[in-house]
């Protein structure tokens, strides 16, 4: 059985020098929720537009590749991604909310990372 708790990894944070953060790796039930909110706030921004504008959208993203993880909650997957900081405040929602732009970015890909599929070697190791 495959249990997720307890593979995690401390990263420099390459923007911040001397900064690190611990990181997890996502159960099934958390990848599920981060989808989940990210697919309802995708539903309720094309319930708030007209027929016409969903059909130019429809048109227009045809053609192009949707971005890696968007189809994750970002919030969602920060808060049950990010377990420790070199950071002066504790991890909380709140603080977590207060991460620059460039930080949770990175953060968000570190954390998806850690869930593609592992070699045998990967997991030995964890």
């Amino acid at each position: 059985m495959a249990l997720v708790n307890n593979i995690t990894k401390r990263l420099e944070i390459p923007h911040e020098s001397g900064e690190w953060m611990e990181i997890k790796k996502l159960s099934w039930a958390q990848l599920e929720a981060a989808s989940d909110v990210a697919s309802m706030a995708a539903m309720e921004r094309i319930g708030k537009m007209g027929g016409d504008v969903i059909a130019a959208i429809k048109g227009a993203t045809a053609d192009q590749e949707r971005a890696p993880g968007s189809e994750y909650d970002k919030a969602a997957v920060l808060k049950s991604g990010i377990l420790r900081w070199s950071y002066d405040a504790k991890v909380t929602t709140d603080t977590i909310n207060q991460l620059d732009k460039e930080t949770a970015d990175w953060a968000f890909e570190q954390i998806l990372g850690l869930n593609k599929p592992w070699t045998e070697e990967e997991t030995k190791n964890a």
